[in-house]
């Protein structure tokens, strides 16, 4: 687009020149026309050397474009990656809760059992004593009833 309006300028700049040049009869309007003529060359070489600096700093936001757009991909990535990583370490906490949990339900399922055997086996205990008690009394019983008296002799 900046070319198709330079080209339109030095084209018109072009007509002027030949008008110009059309219209000078003495030399005083030859020298005038050729300090415009260098004039309007200068306005040219401005406009192409602003030009090539327009394009110089359009290629230069572009390539700072494209660094902020690698720089937020980068930015983005770590924060996944951070995300990620928070997670996986929430996760790992809630299973070893879970299995904390799980292994303190088993120590009081164990401790329940033990305590029940416990009873069990008190019960048992105290049956065979009482057993072994009326089993003694009867042995007793059955034997004869014999006092001794013992004396010491020094």
């Amino acid at each position: 687009m900046f070319n198709f309006k330079l080209r339109e300028e030095k084209q018109a700049l072009q007509k002027e020149i030949k008008e110009l040049k059309e219209k000078r009869n003495t030399e005083t309007e030859k020298l005038d026309l050729e300090k415009e003529i260098t004039k309007l060359k200068k306005n040219i070489e401005q406009l192409r050397t602003t030009h090539s600096e327009e394009g110089k700093r359009k290629q230069h936001d572009r390539e700072i474009a494209n660094a902020k757009i690698e720089h937020d991909k980068k930015l983005a990535d770590e924060d996944i990656k951070h995300m990620v990583k928070i997670k996986e370490e929430r996760l790992e906490l809630e299973y070893e809760k879970k299995v904390v949990e799980i292994e303190k339900e088993k120590a009081t399922a164990i401790a329940k059992i033990k305590d029940e055997y416990q009873n069990k086996m008190e019960e048992q205990l105290k049956l065979e004593t009482k057993n072994v008690e009326e089993k003694f009394k009867a042995i007793l019983k059955r034997l004869p009833n014999v006092n001794m008296s013992v004396k010491r002799t020094e």
